[in-house]
């Protein structure tokens, strides 16, 4: 096995990763983890993925890294995962349980592109498995079904809005389990990867009307009273990916919601990610992504035409 960690790009590449066919619906998939002892094939013990995740697992144990810690199911069963996290693959087990895993290109769209920011339990921070009540655990299992019901329906304009409806119904309910049982020892990570992934997320939250300097590795490497090379190296070293991969990476999803939803130009949604040239960020955005920002924005502009269309 290398060092560099697999990176699933896709719900696809999740779903070759268990072994499983393809999935009915590129963006969001539920399924079965009986017997689902996988990542036999992974290229690395290290994985990290493009998308969102969440999972309930019945009698887990052995170690499962998540970021610099591990993952704590003494207290509970139910983990997350954000996009660009690490996790870390040793002796971990379980007998049963599900996956949800969803991309955030699903709800560009939607607001749960802004709340979704809301909901602490995807931080490198919230380290211990969530524990459900015997009534939790059944609200939980039912939604989740009845998510899964509806990605077997395959992508369609008629059942994208209920899907995300119904996806956003289960993280509020889970947020609301998650701050009854939570305690501030539950929250006190000061890792290295907490604290980039908490630096750059302060950076890219504020608000689209303040413009800032575009965000480099220097200021991030100050803000963690680090040189810019030890930064890049020790991030180079824990998830294979340099200190600008992952402001990149950030700097990108949070390219998307701005183009999705804030009305913005391109060349506006540069200014306000600090490019003093908007042909530096296309060139950026290209390159993490594979297109421009402009086709970017006119897929969206055709899939809105598309959804009004068949609603008239």
């Amino acid at each position: 096995m290398t060092n560099a960690p697999y990176v699933a790009r896709s719900i696809a590449d999740l779903h070759r990763l268990f072994f499983l066919p393809a999935p009915k619906h590129d963006l969001i998939t539920v399924f079965d983890l009986t017997n689902r002892q996988c990542l036999a094939h992974a290229s690395s013990s290290s994985l990290v993925f493009d998308f969102y995740s969440i999972w309930y697992k019945e009698n887990a144990g052995g170690t499962l890294g998540y970021g610099q810690r591990a993952f704590d199911f003494n207290t509970g069963s139910l983990t997350f995962q954000a996009p660009g996290q690490l996790i870390t693959v040793e002796d971990h087990y379980f007998s049963a349980g599900w996956a949800l895993a969803f991309h955030p290109d699903l709800f560009r769209q939607y607001s749960l592109v802004q709340s979704i920011k809301d909901f602490d339990f995807f931080s490198y921070e919230v380290y211990r498995a969530l524990q459900l009540t015997p009534e939790n655990e059944e609200s939980v299992n039912l939604l989740v079904s009845d998510i899964g019901k509806e990605t077997q329906l395959g992508k369609n304009s008629f059942g994208e809005p209920i899907i995300v409806a119904q996806l956003e119904l289960l993280l509020r309910m889970i947020n609301r389990f998650y701050h009854n049982q939570s305690s501030p020892e539950q929250s006190s990570g000061s890792d290295l990867l907490t604290a980039v992934e908490n630096e750059i997320q302060k950076y890219f939250n504020h608000d689209a009307k303040d413009l800032r300097p575009l965000l480099t590795v220097k200021y991030l490497a100050d803000q963690l009273n680090l040189t810019p090379h030890h930064l890049s190296e020790k991030l180079k070293e824990l998830t294979g990916s340099s200190a600008l991969q992952h402001i990149h990476f950030n700097m990108v999803e949070k390219a998307k919601e701005l183009i999705s939803i804030s009305g913005l130009t391109i060349s506006e949604v540069a200014y306000v990610l600090g490019f003093e040239y908007p042909q530096s960020f296309s060139k950026v955005f290209k390159n993490k992504t594979g297109f421009t920002p402009t086709a970017f924005k006119n897929s969206l502009c055709t899939k809105r035409s598309v959804s009004l269309s068949r609603k008239n």
